[in-house]
């Protein structure tokens, strides 16, 4: 299932990769949130040769080490760790060398999170619920219709 999840985010970056012109083949994902969820799908990414971890972000300094040490063991360079309080993901959201993100955190942050992403030009691919009110599903819609950001949310239940 996380390997669907990584290419499908790789897929929907491909209308940006020119046709017959020379390219990094690679997707460039940054993580926020990687608690339990979240480092399930960093490990699915490190299984693909055509997927990039620049960065990661996490609150608790004990996830934030172990998505490092991953990525690090899995012969990559290590990611930059955002983790200095609740607002760290704006640090990671920010970077110029990020396709997209995944955000895996607690439900509460899913919309701010994605919203301010795809307001940055990522693509995201969110956890589930992607939204607790029937605003921010609006204000995900609106704000990808806007910026011509994709939002993929990361449902797999329905797929087994």
């Amino acid at each position: 299932m996380q390997t669907t999840a990584a290419a499908c985010v790789g897929a929907s970056l491909s209308p940006f990769i020119s046709v017959g012109q020379p390219s990094d083949p690679s997707v460039r994902i940054g993580l926020i949130g990687v608690g339990s969820r979240g480092t399930s799908h960093l490990r699915g990414l490190l299984q693909r040769d055509d997927v990039e971890i620049p960065a990661v972000c996490d609150t608790k300094s004990d996830n934030l080490t172990r998505a490092q040490d991953l990525v690090q063991q899995s012969g990559r360079s290590r990611p930059d760790g955002y983790g200095s309080g609740n607002r760290a993901y704006r640090d990671l959201i920010q970077r110029e060398d990020l396709d997209g993100v995944i955000v895996a955190t607690p439900w509460l942050w899913h919309v701010p999170m994605a919203v301010e992403a795809m307001e940055e030009g990522k693509f995201v691919g969110l956890e589930v619920p992607a939204a607790t009110t029937v605003e921010g599903c609006w204000d995900l819609v609106h704000t990808a219709e806007r910026t011509g950001s994709h939002c993929m949310f990361l449902e797999n239940v329905c797929y087994r």
